[in-house]
């Protein structure tokens, strides 16, 4: 067991993701209750420049950080806030903008309530709200709402169909 460094001053840390190289992204919070995007790289702690736990320029907003470079997502049309939670080999990603479950896919933001098949039985009935992970199959797990629940957030696995 190793125990993850973080900086003095700070309120809390947490790991969030691990990949194969045992690189280790998360947030810590500072002494104010900042947060910020940390990746753990060989026991070494590095804070994300200019990118706070899913905010990129002071606004909550979905972005890919990749090779050193911020690059933020498009958001859905009306949408203020958003933030991105899963990635996968083929660089779909996956999250959420103004309450709504997307799938950004070769540079577009995809209302996944859209994609769901119309012949599905639970179509009338939910509403997805977030996108938390995906795999590399295409399969996503979402959370949101079944108008036919009192359970306010229920999960779902969407499985592509071809």
């Amino acid at each position: 067991m190793t125990e993850l460094p973080t900086p003095a001053g700070t309120t809390a840390a947490f790991g969030i993701e691990i990949n194969l190289l045992g690189q280790i992204v998360g947030q810590v919070y500072d002494a104010d209750f900042n947060v910020h995007a940390a990746l753990w790289s060989h026991e070494a702690l590095t804070l994300l420049p200019g990118i706070a736990g899913g905010t990129l320029l002071g606004t909550p907003r979905p972005f890919l950080w990749q090779n050193g470079v911020t690059t933020p997502l498009p958001m859905l049309p009306a949408a203020t806030t958003g933030s991105a939670s899963g990635i996968n080999d083929r660089r779909q990603i996956v999250g959420e903008t103004g309450n709504v479950a997307v799938l950004w896919q070769n540079g577009t933001a995809i209302d996944l309530n859209s994609r769901i098949a119309p012949s599905d039985p639970l179509q009338p009935y939910v509403y997805l709200r977030k996108a938390s992970r995906l795999n590399n199959l295409g399969q996503i797990v979402a959370s949101g709402s079944d108008s036919h629940s009192s359970d306010p957030d229920q999960w779902y696995v969407l499985t592509p169909v071809n």
